[in-house]
């Protein structure tokens, strides 16, 4: 009976899965020096044993100082990577790593003489160790100071980007603005998709004022944007609606984390299912591959993505100290846990368009291996997707208030059409740290964070079409940008064309008719009601009207002639400004048509 370590059980079923008995075979003579038989399980049992080392560190030691030094050099380094570079390992630069193969054949092969079937290549530029092997030798091996989350230093104030001031008024703004735009959208998956264009975000963005990212909007990155994206999939109503903007952002933070929907939901704009995010949305830059339709069964409703990011903010929301990004997912990936926001099953469907890309400062051409795509596999995985993906979880709950972010110049390691561009729009995140607010929302205190309470007065003026506005109210400030003309500080000045502005109909103009009694005056002075009747009658002044064409007549006594004189024409056009002819719409071709039987080319 095999003397297997109980911490190495684990791995019987992950070996079975994904070597073949052969692959197994060889291990274990490049481990032991010496040959394996029997049936696949068997050989898997004798090569756990063996890596068991019956729990002694110094059967290890003794062992692992037995081999190669490049191997030695290769598996400190490997256990802690998805892959690494071979030029980062001095020792394989000493050997023949690859084997040869002729000019046709791009597939790599190590060297079987190295005794390295632990190792699978990726290109000729990375190996990494089979699946198994990384959490056994991460075991035995001291780990690197990169292992833990580490805190970065202090972020200069200059640098920080927080909403949680936006929780006031802005916040709710765009919340109350998105609510009307969303429900009026008849192609909602197309806003969950492609996102929002930049006429909508700037529309939004006169209705409350939500300041970009800094950096991140010059890459396609928006905070309305993403809030846009975002409420489709996790905006689950209950029977009563929170009221406070506290109330309501932290019940979209438990949906975001939550591992399964409410017993009773009552979506309101539900798309599908929130697993369905990550696929829409968080992955938007990747490409997808036509004929092969993902469904929401087939994706988790909630990845180890967001499990794990979870986890960083837990750690992080502690002692409210700035994570550097870049290393917390470092971190993660040295602790070989899994942050894909979507099954492997699903990464066939996906690929990513580019003509070379770099990585770990090794240049790929993706035209010579992928034919001008990337496919999200092996190391490209955590590159295409895993990373990505929880940048953009950043940029979610720092538009939310949750996170205070700062931003860096993004890199730009992928090459396309001879441009240099980032992986994805969430590539200029550097910095986290969580704000009150959030702790909150993570259920990390009881103590609901303060409002800045509005402080404002609105005075609609007795005897003139002035308003006058003190005080703090965003929301009465933008309200009285849109419809009057700004004389002061303080002071709006209301004309006819200024309080219509942009409406397009007699509904539009109510609407804000109505906002005027609810943000300004509920009462206002006799002339004020003059005025909005009067806006109201001549909003009616050219509801009716016939859309036509105007023809200039050239100089021909005989045309001119027939058209007086035919009462069939006659009657089809009416005479207009400098000896033009206008003939409605709708009788234009029977217009042309009597022209043509008169001998005249029309001009269409």
């Amino acid at each position: 009976m095999a003397k297997i370590a109980k911490w190495i059980e684990d791995q019987k079923p992950v070996l079975d899965e994904n070597l073949t008995s052969q692959e197994l075979k060889r291990i274990y003579t490049d481990l032991t020096g010496h040959p394996v038989k029997g049936k696949k399980h068997e050989v898997i049992e004798q090569l756990l044993e063996f890596l068991s080392f019956d729990d002694s560190p110094k059967a290890f030691q003794a062992w692992f100082r037995s081999l190669p030094a490049y191997l030695q050099a290769s598996l400190e380094k490997a256990a802690f990577r998805d892959y690494i570079t071979v030029r980062e390992i001095p020792q394989l630069q000493e050997v023949e790593l690859f084997e040869s193969h002729g000019p046709y054949v791009t597939r790599n092969t190590i060297n079987p003489s190295l005794a390295m079937e632990l190792f699978s290549p990726c290109t000729d530029a990375f190996i990494g160790l089979k699946r198994g092997f990384r959490e056994i030798f991460m075991h035995w091996l001291p780990k690197p100071a990169e292992f833990p989350l580490q805190p970065a230093q202090d972020q200069s104030p200059d640098d920080v980007w927080s909403n949680e001031p936006a929780l006031g008024e802005t916040l709710p703004l765009l919340l109350k603005a998105l609510d009307t735009f969303l429900l009026e959208q008849d192609d909602l998956e197309k806003v969950c998709r492609k996102g929002l264009n930049k006429s909508q975000i700037k529309s939004l963005r006169a209705l409350c004022a939500q300041k970009p990212f800094p950096r991140g909007q010059k890459i396609g990155m928006d905070p309305i944007n993403v809030l846009a994206r975002f409420l489709p999939y996790f905006d689950w109503d209950t029977p009563a609606r929170p009221e406070q903007i506290h109330d309501r952002i932290k019940q979209l933070v438990n949906n975001f984390f939550a591992s399964c929907l409410p017993e009773q939901p009552y979506p309101r704009r539900f798309y599908k299912h929130s697993g369905m995010y990550e696929y829409d949305v968080v992955t938007s830059h990747m490409s997808r591959i036509s004929g092969r339709q993902v469904y929401s069964n087939q994706v988790w409703f909630f990845p180890p993505s967001r499990h794990y990011f979870h986890t960083i903010l837990m750690t992080i929301a502690e002692t409210q100290q700035w994570q550097n990004m870049e290393e917390a997912l470092l971190s993660l990936e040295m602790q070989n846990l899994t942050t894909s926001p979507l099954p492997e099953s699903v990464w066939e469907t996906l690929r990513y368009r580019a003509e070379a890309i770099s990585i770990e400062k090794h240049h790929l051409s993706t035209s010579r291996y992928y034919a001008g795509y990337i496919y999200p596999q092996e190391i490209f995985s955590r590159v295409l997707l895993d990373k990505p993906c929880m940048k953009s979880y950043c940029y979610l709950m720092a538009t939310l208030g949750v996170l205070e972010i700062t931003e860096k110049e993004p890199d730009l390691p992928v090459q396309r059409q001879s441009k240099h561009l980032p992986v994805s729009p969430c590539d200029a995140i550097n910095a986290i740290r969580v704000t009150d607010f959030g702790r909150w929302c993570l259920g990390l205190t009881q103590e609901r964070p303060a409002t800045r309470k509005i402080v404002f007065e609105a005075l609609a003026d007795k005897d003139l079409l002035l308003v006058t506005l003190k005080g703090t109210s965003l929301e009465r400030r933008i309200f009285l940008d849109d419809i009057g003309e700004k004389l002061g500080e303080d002071r709006y000045r209301i004309t006819p064309g200024s309080f219509i502005g942009k409406c397009t109909s007699t509904t539009d103009i109510r609407e804000r008719i109505t906002r005027f009694y609810d943000l300004i005056d509920p009462e206002p002075a006799p002339h004020w009601e003059a005025f909005f009747d009067d806006l109201l009658s001549r909003s009616h002044a050219f509801s009716s009207y016939t859309e036509g064409i105007l023809f200039s007549l050239p100089d021909d006594p005989e045309l001119r002639r027939l058209l007086s004189s035919d009462q069939k024409l006659s009657s089809l056009a009416f005479r207009a400004e400098q000896g033009r002819l206008a003939v409605p719409k709708q009788q234009v071709q029977k217009f042309l048509k009597l022209l043509r039987d008169a001998g005249y080319l029309p001009p269409f």
